[in-house]
């Protein structure tokens, strides 16, 4: 009896190394699996940048403008620089002594004035406080309290000619007052030229030929601001 024992065990323990060797061999025969692969990577997208607004050239920010409205307010302003980002200025008057400030609020520079038909009427070309320099047309309101979109005017480059000041439009067509440097002429040299004009000249030496000016006929006279000096000539 004892010997079956002995015989069972011995069977049993050789069953179970059998069981075993074919575990081993089982899992073995398995290919090899270890981590997942990877997800290819993703290149990431690159937006591209976006343009920047090439900001409008811009004029000598101490560039002046005068001009006198149809109703008799004197308008007068700085251009500024908006790529500087140096403010324009711009005023009006009704007696040439007190000015009130005129300047829209969205200017970053003053590149035209042009006078309205009435009194506190005007209209201007300005670039824009945006950062983008874009010009803009604003006049203002019936009662010139506010400013209001309009279409941009044209607006003039600064005389090529160095000797050459300042420019405006003369009493006739085809006419043209020019503010300007001369040899023999200690001040500024105003003239009046053009068809069917009679040639009129004015040689101002209470006025400084390097200071900033700017001029305007209108009312048969020859507005002028330069420094701190406004005059008039011619009228």
């Amino acid at each position: 009896m004892s010997r079956m024992v002995v015989i069972g065990q011995w069977a049993r323990y050789a069953l179970l190394a059998v069981i075993g060797i074919a575990v081993i061999g089982w899992l073995v025969s398995f290919p090899f699996r270890g981590e997942p692969d990877a997800a290819p990577a993703v290149e990431p997208t690159i937006e591209p940048a976006a343009a920047t607004p090439t900001p409008t050239p811009t004029a000598d920010p101490d560039r002046r403008f005068l001009a006198l409205d149809a109703g008799g307010v004197l308008w007068r302003g700085t251009a500024g620089s908006c790529v500087a980002g140096i403010g324009p200025t711009l005023e009006r008057t009704t007696d040439a002594v007190t000015w009130r400030p005129a300047t829209p609020a969205d200017a970053a520079e003053l590149l035209a004035l042009v006078p309205g038909d009435a009194a506190d009427q005007a209209t201007v070309a300005i670039a824009l406080t945006d950062g983008s320099c874009t010009v803009a047309g604003r006049q203002t309101n019936a009662d010139g309290t506010a400013w209001e979109e309009a279409p941009a005017v044209e607006w003039a480059d600064e005389p090529h000619d160095a000797d050459v000041l300042a420019t405006t439009p003369g009493p006739l067509e085809g006419t043209v007052m020019i503010a300007r440097r001369l040899a023999g002429c200690d001040g500024v040299f105003f003239t009046a030229e053009g068809a069917g004009l009679d040639p009129s000249t004015v040689c101002e030496t209470s006025l400084d030929p390097d200071a900033p000016i700017a001029i305007d006929h209108a009312d048969e006279k020859l507005f002028v601001w330069s420094g701190d000096i406004l005059t008039t000539v011619f009228g």
